[in-house]
């Protein structure tokens, strides 16, 4: 290269350089203002996939149906339909109960030059799955007349199954109805009426109605009672399900009385008074769940000879408390005896 053509290459980037570098930024700068111009911004719900739960878990927190991703890019790129985008929640370690961590992630990637900003992590709590039965209780507004009061009140089915997350379904003690309302001049008035509304994350287990018969009776407060009433007198108050591990005991007089109709003769020993307790000795807690104490639990009574003629009028007191304690098992030292006839029968 001949010195001439090195000079003059020098002078071409020297002479006026301040006016060339202001050129050469200002084509930079519109540049990038073109590209900038060309991109926009779109916001898309974008479904969630309910994440993978082990059979032993349940979830006990909410999981947003939609989650909201931000798309960025050139205009012509954003021509897609977000209905083929899909959240994906996955946890990388194991599920344990109580709060875990998921991460979060858009199938499939954007496509081109698109990048998507959304949520990365998710916390979600899992909780072990119980089922429990429980007592229905109905709900009674009474709209009659001063001079009628309420008697027996009956619910078939009396109780019902629940499932749900094991810190919840613990804790209840009932299953309570929607409000069951009066108003009709009756001996006796029954209506279908729904269950109240379960706690969230609770379930009505499988093959259970959602609905129930409640049946009252009416008592007038002013006429007399009539010849074939019978008042049955110091009842005792018994469990009708089982409770493993449990003793019950019943505050007061463990004992309630009962107004009969009946033609016949009638016995206190022809009777039970039944109430279903909603108690459990819970392993993983080491106590009884869900509560020492539970107020109000209405009573069953129930007629053992089944006979269509009895009518039950009212229980007095038609609610008890009932208190729960662990039933400790205590093992009786072996005789000599009996030690000595165990080693002599060992090979």
């Amino acid at each position: 290269m001949s010195i001439d053509l090195v000079r003059r290459i020098v002078l071409f980037f020297t002479r006026n350089w301040k006016e060339k570098l202001g050129s050469i930024l200002i084509a930079t700068l519109l540049a990038f203002y073109v590209q900038w111009t060309r991109n926009v911004t779109r916001v898309f719900h974008i479904r969630v996939e309910r994440p993978e739960i082990p059979d032993d878990l349940i979830l006990s927190s909410q999981i947003p149906s939609f989650i909201d991703v931000q798309f960025y890019g050139p205009a012509e790129e954003m021509e897609f339909n977000a209905s083929a985008f899909r959240i994906n929640v996955f946890s990388p370690g194991k599920k344990i109960p109580g709060k875990n961590q998921y991460k979060v992630i858009l199938i499939p990637d954007p496509p081109g030059q698109i990048e998507a900003k959304y949520q990365r992590d998710l916390e979600v709590t899992l909780d072990r799955s119980l089922t429990r039965e429980l007592p229905v209780e109905p709900s009674i507004e009474m709209a009659t007349s001063a001079d009628v009061g309420l008697g027996y009140v009956s619910v078939n089915p009396p109780t019902i199954k629940v499932q749900g997350p094991h810190s919840i379904v613990a804790e209840m003690d009932r299953v309570p109805t929607r409000n069951v309302i009066i108003s009709e001049a009756k001996d006796i008035v029954q209506k279908k009426v729904l269950i109240s509304d379960l706690p969230e994350f609770v379930t009505v287990a499988a093959n259970q109605e959602l609905e129930v018969t409640v049946q009252a009776r009416l008592l007038s407060l002013t006429a007399k009672g009539e010849e074939e009433e019978h008042l049955l007198e110091d009842l005792p108050v018994s469990c009708s399900n089982p409770i493993p591990e449990l003793g019950m005991k019943v505050l007061g007089n463990g004992t309630v009385d009962v107004r009969v109709r009946s033609e016949e003769p009638v016995t206190a020993s022809q009777f039970e008074a039944l109430v279903f307790c909603p108690a459990f000795f819970d392993s993983f807690n080491r106590s009884v769940k869900p509560a020492f104490s539970i107020h109000d639990l209405p009573i069953v009574v129930v007629d053992k000879m089944n006979r269509p003629t009895v009518d039950i009028l009212e229980v007095m007191p038609a609610r008890v408390t009932l208190q729960f304690e662990r039933l400790v098992q205590r093992h009786r030292a072996e005789s000599e005896q009996q030690q000595g006839l165990q080693e002599h029968l060992m090979p």
